[in-house]
């Protein structure tokens, strides 16, 4: 059995390849890219974001 973290789910996402798909967002990504979008996916610890409460 393979486990993870998950941080996000997008369900109805058309910019992550053709047509409209369920995108889930696991925690742990390994290759520091200088472009990534989702920086909070780099480490594999549990993490609590503040400060979204106005969004």
């Amino acid at each position: 059995m393979t486990t993870g973290i998950v941080f996000d789910i997008k369900e109805f996402t058309i910019h992550d390849g053709p047509g409209i798909r369920a995108t889930v967002f696991m925690k742990g990504c390994p290759l520091s890219c200088t472009w990534c979008h989702n920086p909070e996916g780099q480490s594999m610890k549990p993490q609590i974001i503040h400060g979204l409460a106005g969004l």
